[in-house]
């Protein structure tokens, strides 16, 4: 008899565990960071209707099978696919069922991915999930009598790293709390509130912040406000399809409160958003950006990324001076230097002299200094063995049976070791000539600006570029400088640059000279800014660069 109530009183426990378990949910998946999926279940539904959830009816609870630590991710992501526009509700919930935090977001489009924060949280032990169905016409996401009820199907949830912000893709538009648009008085107003936070590198990822919009779509500037620091400005490119700022731009703000874009009312937006990007898009940036990222640590010494605007150009930023001799000096004097040009001179030979405080080099040129030093056995040096193989990797030089030969693009560099105005300045030279060296059309406009220019006019430019050191016999090289100097700096100072700076350096050299300077200035003066004005229009029609910033952020 005890054996027969034992017996009883197990079968009952068994019953009582059976109805207290719940049915894992197979009809969808919620997966962790590493891909594995999670057992969870939804009290109460229908088998295979686990993910339908009506507007208007009570909230639907999705229970983890065991607990996940928040630590292990960022975010939570629900894919939905919805009949209509609806406010979408959710809960974070504790052990106990009870919730802990609560977002709701507006849900606009029939497929969307939300991302909501697991920022605060220890542990997730399940979801809360409601629906509510909104006035039509009514953006502000008011719940309304009378509504259209939307259907919500849940299609999947995973456990993601952080994002923040907005991201439209083909079918299916990412959103986020804490992102907002809109547009009043001619203006779109785009603002995600803290950024940055729990955005953290992910494998390859590094954290950053992309705008993106529809080529075309919108003209003029936007303006970017962080709170910290001074305003800045991104120029709308022709072509241009967006920016992305690495957080280490943030500098002092790294984690600011909020970050705000306010364009022209009419660009559409299809990116707003700070996340993990992949590494290899952190290698292709804006020039402006390029200028005020912080220095990489002591050991490394030099950055190299992709002009975005130009992606077969690589930009090199070296620690300095020293590092991007080592780099590029014999290099320098291979390619400009009169005297040394085509010769491949030893360290000791130039070890006093200067090379230059930046660089810009053609494929064709590079290519014949690799291909000079490999068939004569020239022994290189390390900096410039592992500038060839950055080269070879981005295909600006290319390894053949014969030897190496020119492929596509060219490269450029400054130093952190200059002045942020001379930085700069460096840059813009550097950049207009990497335009001339992969854009023909400017090549021959350029070119034939040069040509144009007379005998006599020609006399002041090439006592300059002598006392520079260029070689004054490559017009090409005369061509391509003519232009660059004129470029560095805007419109509105070339005339004291070259009127007033340059006659006094030279004159140190040369007090000889000083009236045949006067005469030549009181007659081609005013010439200097007729040449940079027709460059940068030029460039401002192909590009939307402007004199001395040929980059979109500034």
């Amino acid at each position: 008899m005890r054996f027969l109530r034992s017996g009883f009183v197990h079968g009952l426990a068994l019953l009582a565990l059976a109805a207290c378990s719940a049915r894992e949910v197979s009809s969808f998946t919620w997966i962790d960071p590493r891909g594995a999926q999670l057992g969870f279940s939804r009290p109460g539904s229908v088998e295979g209707e686990e993910g339908l959830i009506e507007g208007g009816a009570p909230s639907a609870q999705f229970r983890l099978s065991h607990p996940f630590a928040a630590a292990e991710a960022g975010a939570l992501s629900l894919e939905l696919a919805l009949t209509a526009p609806a406010r979408v509700s959710l809960g974070f919930l504790d052990a106990d069922g009870a919730k802990r935090t609560d977002y709701e977001l507006f849900a606009p489009d029939p497929s969307m991915t939300l991302v909501f924060p697991l920022e605060g949280h220890a542990s997730i032990d399940g979801i809360e999930l409601g629906i509510q169905p909104l006035a039509s016409g009514n953006e502000g996401g008011t719940k309304a009598e009378g509504a259209p009820k939307p259907i919500a199907t849940l299609k999947g949830l995973a456990f993601v790293a952080a994002f923040h912000g907005l991201a439209k893709g083909p079918g299916m538009t990412t959103l986020s709390p804490g992102f907002s648009l809109l547009r009043s008085e001619g203006r779109l107003v785009a603002r995600i509130e803290r950024p940055f936070a729990d955005v953290v590198p992910l494998g390859e990822g590094l954290p950053a912040l992309r705008l993106g919009w529809r080529p075309g779509s919108a003209k003029g500037t936007i303006e970017l406000v962080v709170p910290g620091l001074k305003a800045h400005h991104v120029a709308i490119r022709p072509g241009a399809d967006g920016i992305l700022i690495p957080e280490g731009w943030f500098g002092p703000a790294k984690d600011p409160a909020y970050v705000e874009f306010v364009a022209p009312a009419g660009l559409d937006i299809v990116e707003c958003a700070t996340r993990a990007y992949p590494r290899e898009a952190m290698d292709t940036l804006d020039l402006g950006v390029v200028l005020n990222l912080p220095p990489p640590s002591p050991a490394v010494p030099f950055e190299v990324y992709r002009w975005d605007a130009l992606p077969k150009v690589l930009v090199f930023d070296f620690a300095d001076y020293a590092a991007q001799d080592a780099a590029l000096k014999r290099l320098a004097f291979f390619v400009e230097k009169a005297g040394y040009r085509g010769r491949l001179a030893p360290d000791k030979e130039i070890a006093a002299l200067h090379g230059w405080n930046a660089h810009d080099y053609r494929a064709s040129d590079l290519a014949a200094f690799f291909e000079k030093a490999r068939r004569t056995s020239f022994q290189l040096g390390e900096s410039e063995l592992t500038i060839r193989g950055l080269l070879l990797s981005a295909g600006i030089i290319r390894a053949t049976d014969s030897g190496y030969v020119a492929g596509e693009g060219a490269m450029i560099s400054i130093s952190r070791e200059s002045p942020s105005w001379l930085r700069a300045t460096f840059m813009a030279h550097e950049a207009s000539h990497a335009i001339y060296f992969t854009d023909p059309d400017f090549n021959a406009f350029v070119r034939k600006e040069w040509a144009a220019i007379g005998k006599d006019e020609r006399w002041f430019w090439k006592l300059y570029f002598g006392w520079m050191n260029y070689d004054t016999a490559d017009e090409d090289l005369m061509a391509t400088e003519f232009m660059a100097y004129l470029y560095q700096q805007p419109v509105s100072h070339v005339d004291q640059y070259f009127t007033k700076i340059l006659p006094s350096r030279l004159l140190e050299n040369h007090p000889d000279l000083k009236p045949r300077i006067d005469a030549w200035m009181a007659r081609f003066g005013p010439t200097f800014k007729v040449h940079a004005e027709a460059i940068e229009a030029w460039l401002k029609e192909r590009y939307g660069f402007v004199a001395a910033r040929p980059w979109s952020l500034y």
